[in-house]
C-alpha cells in the first residue's frame, strides 16, 4: 500500500490506512512517503500562530516563531524539491493562505536621550515560499466550478465535488495546466505543474469535520475524499513509471497497436517538419527585426545595419580605412561619403564637421567631390513615438546647407527602405531624391505610416 503524508491537514481522526498526518512545522522526513499532501489554509496561523499579534491587518508571528517559520520553510522546500526529483507527487489543498509578518531579528532606533526608542524590525513573509514555484492567490470561497482537466484529474474533481470547495483562485508564474476554473470565468482554482520528474497538483480544499452537522457525514465524505486522492496518486504514479519490454514482446502487436504506432510515426514526422519550419520562421523574424536596429542602436551595430540597408538599396559599398569615414560608397557614378551617429539627444554641428573632414579626404584622394550624407539615429534611447524634437536642430542647418550635406534620420532611412520593399519601382526616384537633397531630407515625416503599432500607441 502507498503511504501519503499530510501536513496541516485535518483527516487524522479518520484513521485512514496509509495516511499519516503531522503539523507543517514537523521535522519528519517527507522522503519516507510516496506522496505528500499540504493543506495551505491558514498555514502560518495554525502552525506558528502561538502568541501572535497583528500588523497591518495581517498576522505578526512572535519573536520565537519568526525564525522558526523561516527555518522550517527552508527545510521543507529542500525536501519537496528532492521529492519531485524522484518523480513523486505533491498535492496542495488550496485554502486561505495570506502572507504574514515576522520579526527580522534586527532593531531600529529613533529619538535621542529620554525620548530614545528601540523597535524590532518586521517584514512581510510569503506563506507560499516553501514551494519551488511562485503562486499568487486571491482568497474567495465558492463551489461553482467548471472542470477543464482530463482524466484522472477530471475523475477526482467529479468524485469530490460534494466534499470540497474552492477557497482561492490563483496564478502561477511557471508553466501550468488548468484543471478547473470558477464557472463562467477564467479564474483558475485547480492546476498541475510539472516539476523535475514529479508533479505539483493544486486542488480545491476539502470540508473538514467541523463543517459537517453530523459526524457520520464527515466519516463518509472525508473517507471519500481520501479514497479519491489515493486513487489519483496511484493513477499518476502508474503513468509516471518507466517500463521496458523484452525484445520478443515488441515483435508482436495487440489491440490495434500496429496501426497506432504508424499514426505515431506520421505525427513524429509532421512534428519534425514543423520544427524545421519553426526554426526557419524564427530565423526569418530575427532577420526582419534586425532592421529595428536603425531605431535603437549606436556605434558599430548602427554602422553595420546602415551598411546592410544601403547595400540592399543598391549602393556599392567601398572599403574605408579604419579611423576614416564610416561609409564610402557609390550609387551609379556618384561617389558618397557618409557619417553615421547614434546619439541620445539631437545631432550636433560637430557631427557635420566630422563629415566635412571625410569629404576633404575623399576629394584629396579621388580628385572629385562626393555627396555627403549625415545619417543620425537621434534620441535613440527613447521610443520612436516619444521623439518629438528635431533630430537636426536649426542651428546646424546653415553649416550643412553651405557644404551641400544631406541630412537623414535613421527613422526616415527605415521608412525609405520599407517603401522600396513595398514598391520596388520607386527605388531610384527615392534615392536620387535623397542624393540631390541639401539640408534636411523632407520625406517621411509621419513614420507611423510605415510602422504597425499596437493599439496603445495609436
Amino acid at each position: 500500500m502507498r503511504k501519503i503524508l499530510g501536513l496541516n491537514t485535518g483527516f487524522e481522526n479518520l484513521e485512514y490506512d496509509g495516511f499519516h498526518e503531522n503539523p507543517f512545522s514537523t521535522s519528519i522526513s517527507l522522503l519516507d512517503y510516496d506522496a505528500v499532501v499540504i493543506d495551505v489554509g491558514f498555514l502560518a496561523e495554525n502552525c506558528y500562530g502561538e502568541s501572535s499579534s497583528t500588523y497591518q491587518n495581517k498576522t505578526l508571528l512572535s519573536n520565537r516563531n519568526s525564525p522558526q517559520i523561516v527555518e522550517d520553510f527552508s527545510v521543507i522546500k529542500e525536501q519537496i524539491v528532492e521529492l519531485l526529483k524522484q518523480g513523486r507527487n505533491l498535492f496542495l489543498l488550496m485554502g486561505k493562505n495570506e502572507s504574514c509578518y515576522i520579526y527580522t531579528g534586527e532593531k531600529q532606533y529613533s529619538g535621542t536621550g529620554k525620548n530614545a526608542r528601540q523597535t524590532n524590525i518586521v517584514r512581510e513573509f510569503d506563506t507560499y515560499s516553501f514551494l519551488p514555484i511562485t503562486i499568487k492567490a486571491t482568497h474567495v470561497y465558492g463551489s461553482e466550478i467548471s472542470i477543464c482537466g482530463n482524466s484522472p484529474y477530471r475523475d477526482f474533481l467529479k468524485q469530490t465535488a460534494d466534499s470540497s470547495q474552492y477557497a482561492s483562485y490563483f496564478s502561477i508564474r511557471e508553466q501550468s495546466t488548468a484543471l478547473a476554473q470558477i464557472k463562467g470565468t477564467d479564474k483558475i482554482i485547480a492546476a498541475v505543474i510539472l516539476y523535475e520528474k514529479g508533479k505539483i497538483i493544486c486542488l480545491p480544499q476539502p470540508f473538514y469535520e467541523d463543517e459537517y452537522l453530523e459526524s457520520k457525514y464527515w466519516e463518509e465524505c472525508g473517507r471519500k475524499y481520501l479514497d479519491s486522492l489515493f486513487e489519483l496518486d496511484e493513477r499518476l504514479n502508474i503513468s509516471n513509471e518507466d517500463f521496458s519490454l523484452p525484445k520478443w514482446a515488441n515483435e508482436m502487436y495487440i489491440l490495434g497497436e500496429k496501426e497506432e504506432i504508424a499514426k505515431q510515426i506520421k505525427i513524429e514526422n509532421k512534428i519534425g517538419e514543423l520544427q524545421v519550419k519553426l526554426i526557419n520562421q524564427k530565423h526569418y523574424i530575427e532577420e526582419i527585426q534586425k532592421y529595428k536596429l536603425l531605431l535603437t542602436a549606436s556605434g558599430g551595430l548602427l554602422e553595420e545595419i546602415t551598411k546592410k540597408v544601403l547595400g540592399e538599396l543598391g549602393f556599392s559599398l567601398l572599403n574605408a580605412e579604419k579611423g576614416r569615414s564610416d561609409i564610402i560608397a557609390k550609387y551609379g557614378d556618384l561617389g558618397i561619403v557618409a557619417e553615421i551617429k547614434g546619439v541620445s539627444k539631437s545631432a550636433a554641428e560637430k557631427h557635420a564637421a566630422q563629415l566635412e573632414k571625410w569629404v576633404s579626404q575623399y576629394i584629396e584622394e579621388n580628385e572629385n567631390a562626393p555627396k555627403a550624407l549625415l545619417i543620425v539615429n537621434g534620441f535613440c534611447d527613447i521610443p520612436v513615438a516619444e521623439r518629438t524634437e528635431d533630430v537636426f536642430p536649426h542651428q546646424m542647418l546653415k553649416y550643412c546647407e553651405a557644404r551641400g550635406h544631406a541630412l537623414i534620420a535613421t527613422t526616415q532611412l527605415l521608412c525609405l527602405y520599407i517603401e522600396t520593399q513595398r514598391d520596388p519601382a520607386c527605388k531610384d526616384d527615392r534615392i536620387n531624391e535623397l542624393l540631390s537633397c541639401v539640408g534636411k531630407y523632407e520625406r517621411y515625416h509621419d513614420v507611423f505610416e510605415y510602422f504597425d503599432l499596437k493599439d496603445t500607441h495609436k
